[in-house]
């Protein structure tokens, strides 16, 4: 007979009973970058059913990546680690980038010139070669590779909590976008569409935060939350042009006056 009859709060709410589900993920029209049967990551050619290793089950239980993408060039792995979830979508996490030729590992910051290895709301790469978007304190930052030496700062307006670039409040991640980020790249990795969210009318809700505190007595939070009649998000839509990371110029892109300014997927 089982330890326990009950189904535990955490294996629910934390989601140690969901189903396995598919791991794989198209990175180009033939080929799917997937945990492996042994545990490590392959490159699955759906053309002949070819396989290519790309890291040992030994080295993903060394580094324990909780999220894995390969580089369009296919010479870089892209991990998360430790990841904190925030919403439903977004998390924090640390991220490092594995190089498949020499098999070392590379702390991934927004500041190469400094040596820190910073959580960031969102790291992801460029549609084309092996460049780097970046998301720290609701800011956006570019890289050319991860080896580059100069991290280029995309924007510089935000206001944690209150105005975000490329990442949705908490309205749009849940309502609108159903996603965690909010950044839409060119095939030639030039131009980067970003939204920008300006909470500073909207009205916050206080909620008690019980956590994993042992405290008798909740943390208070607050969240920008919107109800009927009250103001909604202004969301400015925006286009940086990454051609050239040390002068990028950026443009707001203006709806047409017959259409509401909304953001939707």
């Amino acid at each position: 007979m089982a330890d326990h009859d009950n189904i535990y709060d955490d294996e629910v709410l934390y989601g140690e009973l969901s189903p396995l589900l598919f791991n794989g993920t198209w990175v180009s029209n033939r080929h799917i970058c997937y945990r492996d049967t042994w545990g490590g990551i392959s490159l699955l050619d759906a053309a002949n059913t070819s396989s290519q290793s790309l890291m040992p089950n030994e080295t993903f239980r060394r580094l324990a990546p909780a999220k894995f993408s390969l580089s369009p060039d296919r010479k870089y792995l892209l991990l998360a680690q430790n990841v904190k979830k925030l919403f439903r979508y977004s998390y924090l996490a640390q991220y490092i980038v594995y190089d498949l030729s020499t098999r070392e590992t590379i702390q991934l910051t927004p500041h190469p010139e400094k040596e820190t290895h910073p959580y960031l709301l969102l790291a992801q790469w460029t549609p084309r070669g092996h460049g780097l978007i970046m998301i720290q304190d609701y800011d956006i930052y570019y890289r050319t590779g991860p080896l580059s030496n100069i991290g280029y700062r995309v924007t510089n307006t935000s206001i944690p909590g209150i105005l975000s670039n490329g990442l949705p409040d908490w309205l749009y991640e849940e309502e609108i976008l159903h996603s965690a980020e909010a950044i839409w790249m060119s095939k030639d990795s030039h131009m980067l569409l970003y939204a920008s969210f300006d909470d500073s009318l909207v009205k916050e809700m206080r909620s008690s935060w019980y956590g994993d505190s042992k405290s008798l007595y909740p943390d208070i939070r607050s969240l920008r939350y919107p109800k009927p009649d009250t103001p909604n998000p202004t969301v400015t839509l925006y286009i940086a042009d990454l051609a050239d990371p040390r002068n990028i110029h950026t443009k707001e892109v203006k709806p047409p006056p017959i259409i509401e300014h909304i953001c939707c997927r």
